[in-house]
């Protein structure tokens, strides 16, 4: 539940949106860059699978089965963010046989090759004003090739003992730090006594048993910091850190997603054309992780005394966020509040953002971040049967509910969250945060962020997101119809 680090160089203003708009709209008769993009992408296939038929012919099925598998068929409403390795991953084992180095050299060669499409593609999407396209490109390419140094320079990584790191990463492993998943970042010469059962603090080593008592309530539980987020919990170090490796997670791809909510257009530019980086050191995102429910809502009554109808809570005045082990597994509710906590830290913004009008993009956009799952080396999100799309299709279709896009717009916090339809309206604003990131390869996911930057800082009127798009209420009611319904028959077009 809410009430309501990069920071750009200079927010657009809704003029200048306005008009990115109207060219991206104007340029749309031309081959479009996803368009392009789909159409490298299905060539690149074909010649993965010319190498995987010769490594059948030479009986290398693992080496077979990896060509096959090295790029994602393409599923419909689903975005994939790739999670990068710190180092090549192509190199053949010292003991290979002919064959295998064969293998390995021309899939090396073929994803050098790719890597250099995607990267003059992504140029060429940031030309055509797709700049979220540009850093999706960008990272697919650093994919292919790890050691792409123009790819790790915009994306702002440096290379460290062989291996690409971001400046945090750099400096924990100078201190001769290692991250361990369960324990978190540890010097290297106290992993062993950790898994043994140890732990230590304040310059002595006790018992597990010792130090979990010593953390056995939430002022002082345990700290765990990461890039992005510090979490305390009073549940268990392993917990902690499970909850901030989730939370890196949700960054990754929030920030492929909304690059330009943080990061301005002609700073990308900038990047793209060889300009030095800025430095900026992140936030580190605040997070209190409960040991139970009780403990959680215990505390928390004491900021709000509905607390108790929450699974998680973002509280924008003291930029932290809320959340308790639950008794069963459920990741969606961290990615949505955890979601509303990074729009709210990730550049200045109004202290009530949807306040008179809009807020349901804001909801909207916290939903469809509920679906993001780890799957095959990606953060994917999205999917046709992710649980906040089919219950939109339920709504529509089924129940033939929808409040209209120029009402729903027009709607504030207070009349929306006290709205006695506030679940069905929640459904359908998530069906429409999908429409926005996905209808016609994704031709308004820059005009989503845009309309996110102009609520969050303030700019918004009732009609932002018409005036954004070059359309009028009534033709978007009838394009996210057509969607939902493309989405029933497994398309998304």
């Amino acid at each position: 539940m809410v009430k309501t680090n990069r920071l750009p160089t200079g927010a657009p203003s809704l003029l200048v949106l306005l008009a990115l708009a109207s060219v991206v709209q104007a340029a749309a008769p031309a081959q479009s860059p996803a368009a392009a993009a789909a159409q490298l992408a299905a060539d690149y296939r074909t010649r993965l699978e010319a190498l995987a038929k010769w490594c059948d012919e030479h009986k290398l099925a693992e080496q077979a089965a990896r060509t096959r598998g090295w790029v994602p068929r393409p599923q419909p409403v689903t975005l994939e963010v790739p999670i990068l390795p710190a180092s090549p991953d192509w190199n053949p084992p010292a003991d290979a046989s002919p064959d295998v180095r064969q293998w390995c050299s021309r899939f090396q060669q073929l994803r050098e090759e790719r890597a250099k499409e995607l990267f003059e593609l992504a140029k060429q999407a940031l030309s055509s004003h797709r700049p979220t396209l540009a850093f999706e490109l960008l990272t697919a390419a650093v994919r292919e090739n790890p050691d792409h140094a123009e790819g790790r320079r915009i994306l702002g990584y440096e290379q460290f003992e062989g291996r690409w790191r971001t400046p945090y990463e750099a400096t924990q492993a100078r201190a001769h730090k290692v991250w361990h998943a369960k324990y978190g970042w540890l010097l290297q010469d106290r992993v062993a006594r950790y898994e043994a059962g140890e732990r230590y603090q304040l310059g002595r080593w006790s018992k597990a048993a010792d130090d979990a008592r010593r953390h056995a309530d939430i002022a002082h539980g345990w700290d765990i910091e990461t890039e992005h987020y510090h979490v305390r919990t009073d549940h268990s170090l392993e917990e902690g850190v499970r909850m901030a490796t989730r939370l890196e997670r949700l960054y990754r791809a929030w920030q492929q997603l909304f690059v330009t909510f943080y990061v301005s257009e002609s700073e990308l530019r900038r990047a793209f054309a060889g300009g030095a980086v800025e430095a900026r050191r992140p936030a580190r995102h605040q997070v209190i992780y409960f040991r139970d429910r009780d403990e959680y809502v215990a505390e928390m009554q004491k900021i709000d005394p509905r607390v108790g109808m929450t699974t998680g809570y973002y509280y924008p005045p003291q930029r932290k966020a809320y959340f308790f082990v639950p008794a069963e597994p459920d990741d969606s509710i961290v990615y949505h509040e955890a979601t509303h906590q990074l729009f709210n830290e990730m550049r200045p913004v109004v202290p009530l953002p949807g306040r008179e009008a809009n807020f349901w993009v804001l909801e909207g956009v916290a939903c469809f971040m509920e679906s993001l799952v780890e799957r095959d080396g990606f953060c994917v999100l999205g999917g046709l049967n992710a649980v906040r799309l089919g219950g939109a299709r339920q709504r529509l279709l089924v129940d033939h509910f929808y409040v209209p896009l120029a009402e729903l717009a027009d709607m504030s916090m207070d009349r929306l969250q006290h709205d006695e339809r506030i679940r069905s309206l929640y459904t359908e604003a998530s069906g429409l945060t999908y429409f926005l990131v996905f209808d016609g390869d994704g031709r308004f996911r820059d005009t989503l962020v845009a309309y996110l930057v102009a609520i969050y800082t303030g700019r918004d009127r009732p009609g932002t997101l018409a005036q954004l798009t070059g359309s009028d209420y009534p033709r978007l009611d009838a394009e996210y119809r057509a969607f939902v319904q493309a989405t029933a028959t497994g398309r998304s077009d």
